[in-house]
């Protein structure tokens, strides 16, 4: 007779996520079960798989029950918690605001589908930091299944190791007030009442709503964030496996990443396996 699994090993959460195409949302039944444990050097268990990933991130979020959660990915654990600007050096921090207006000037010409052209400073800085230019923001997700994504997911060519989702959370209600999403915040002083707070964004770009955005920013880039987190580690070795488990509820690269190249890019890898070397050699 097959044996069942332990109460402890099943996890079952209804969770909301929002739909590709225009934000509707729907929900989702998660199961899993999971019988192995993988430990990292601090001795604390490391998270190989979905299941035993929403079970810690439920038994965090038990402790806050009047709070609001972000989630951030790092595909290595090790990575510090600083914005991109602030890891490329002080050359490129005495650049950002020129980046600024020249990614404002490229924005309107190269967006195919520019249906809405931001009016605000701090929307401007949204859009430069999902599209890849480093900005002193720092990305987060309401979405603890994205910020999953993030740690499994390479990129680019890195070592593999352990990755880590952070998890900060605020009371309800805090955040960034309307008329501060138009502060100029290349100025001296203007970030002092935002710092390190959440910022949600209004979703008016495919990629912020896939992703469920959040931003925290900062006025010191070059500095490691002052955040209290939670950390969740993820086993290196179950990533691949894991995002086969986020694709099955949708989170696949094509969903984060909503353009015609990676839906080609994601179907190609589905159905064709990458022979390209050996049909070199033959």
């Amino acid at each position: 007779m097959r044996k069942r699994a332990s109460t402890a090993a099943r996890v079952f959460l209804f969770k909301l996520i929002p739909n590709l195409g225009r934000g509707c949302r729907g929900i989702i039944f998660i199961m899993g079960t999971t019988n192995q444990t993988i430990e990292n050097s601090t001795g604390i268990p490391c998270v190989n798989s979905l299941a035993k990933y929403i079970q810690q991130v439920e038994e965090i979020k038990g402790n806050y029950s009047k709070s609001v959660f972000a989630y951030r990915g790092h595909y290595l654990k090790k990575w510090a918690i600083i914005p991109t600007i602030g890891r490329k050096g002080k050359d490129a921090l005495e650049q950002e605001y020129q980046m600024y207006l020249q990614f404002k000037k490229g924005y309107a010409c190269l967006n195919e589908r520019c249906f809405y052209i931001p009016t605000k400073k701090m929307d401007w800085l949204f859009l430069e930091q999902h599209y890849g230019i480093p900005t002193r923001l720092l990305d987060w997700t309401l979405n603890p299944l994205v910020a999953l994504f993030f740690a499994c997911y390479k990129d680019k060519e890195t070592e593999d190791s352990d990755g880590q989702v952070l998890i900060m959370h605020m009371e309800k209600g805090q955040g960034l007030k309307e008329e501060e999403k138009d502060i100029n915040p290349f100025e001296s002083g203007t970030l002092k009442d935002i710092e390190n707070q959440f910022i949600i964004p209004d979703y008016f770009d495919q990629r912020l709503r896939n992703q469920q955005a959040a931003f925290t920013i900062t006025s010191k880039p070059e500095e490691e964030a002052k955040i209290v987190v939670k950390k969740i580690d993820i086993d290196n070795s179950s990533k691949e496996s894991i995002l086969k488990e986020l694709a099955t509820y949708g989170i696949t690269e094509d969903f984060i990443y909503p353009t015609l190249d990676r839906l080609c890019e994601r179907i190609t890898k589905e159905f064709i396996k990458d022979n390209t070397q050996n049909n070199e050699k033959a």
